[in-house]
């Protein structure tokens, strides 16, 4: 018998819910990956083509923050993806921990934005509460998949010890010689 799933938003359930997380995440991440690796193509190519040696490194540095920050965006998405579509939830609690570690460093980061530039710190303040709200949808699809586990290993074990059907054989070809 199959176990209803909780809906959610729309009728989406938790599982689904997941699955747009890391799809987002994926995207989000590939976007990244790619903008790094064009700007570090075009500073090569640009730096190449006029010899400077002494060129300004900053463009240098932030594209590779793009790249590697899109590369790891990646990696965190394809966590989640494959812990969703195979119903591992020990997928989930890692990409759950790693994303609240990135809440807990994002949080700092606001605070220092807040202190420095207070207008800036609203986007990071929205996109924290959208981060919580991520945590949440996972968190809740995990502990549905735990549940489910639970309900099913109980079941197996009732079945195993309780049904006298399989103790005992009623026909005489199942008994062994």
């Amino acid at each position: 018998m199959e176990k209803e799933k909780t809906t959610w938003c729309y009728g989406c359930t938790f599982e689904i819910g997941s699955l747009i997380i890391g799809s987002l995440e994926m995207i989000s991440g590939l976007i990244c990956f790619v903008i790094g690796l064009f700007f570090i193509i075009l500073y090569f190519i640009n730096v190449h083509s006029r010899y400077d040696r002494n060129a300004d490194m900053t463009p240098h540095i932030i594209s590779g923050s793009l790249l590697a920050g899109g590369a790891v965006s990646i990696a965190h998405a394809a966590i989640l993806i494959h812990g969703t579509r195979k119903g591992r939830q020990g997928f989930l609690q890692c990409w759950i921990i790693l994303q609240i570690i990135g809440l807990v460093l994002s949080t700092i980061g606001v605070i220092v934005a807040a202190i420095l530039r207070g207008y800036q710190a609203i986007s990071g303040v929205v996109s924290i509460a959208l981060g919580i709200f991520f945590v949440l949808v996972v968190k809740s699809h995990r502990q549905e998949l735990l549940d489910y586990k639970n309900d099913e290993s109980n079941g197996k074990a009732f079945n195993e010890m309780g049904n006298i059907s399989n103790m005992y054989p009623t026909d005489i070809s199942d008994q062994k010689v």
